[in-house]
């Protein structure tokens, strides 16, 4: 028995797209022909392959939110505002400058 190929692979292709983007795309494409041709072909198969394509457009559209906000250090989008104190830091800038921001903070108040 000859195995088909998902006919959601076709959704995989990443060339028409900008080079940020290709990088994103072009790793859940080779998962998903992995999927493809290393799994047996059954339900759970292109099950998969149709979550990794609903994975791969979400991770897609990460790269191109547009916040309104972007973070003071690094310029990437701010997602969540803690505080009004750290309303303008992303989540990995404020984890890395916690001490720092405190210090900061506690200078403010007094």
């Amino acid at each position: 028995m000859v195995k088909m190929s998902d006919p959601n692979l076709q959704f995989f292709t990443y060339a028409h797209l900008p080079e940020n983007l290709q990088e994103i795309s072009k790793k859940f494409a080779e998962l998903a022909k992995y999927i493809d041709s290393g799994l047996p072909s059954n339900g759970q198969s292109s099950e998969a392959i149709r979550h990794l394509l609903r994975a791969k457009d979400c991770a897609v559209r990460a790269k191109l939110y547009k916040s309104d906000q972007t973070c003071m250090f690094c310029g990437d989008p701010v997602v969540k505002q803690a505080s009004t104190f750290d309303k303008n830091l992303c989540g990995p800038c404020w984890n890395k400058n916690y001490t720092k921001l405190m210090q900061f903070k506690g200078e403010r108040n007094e």
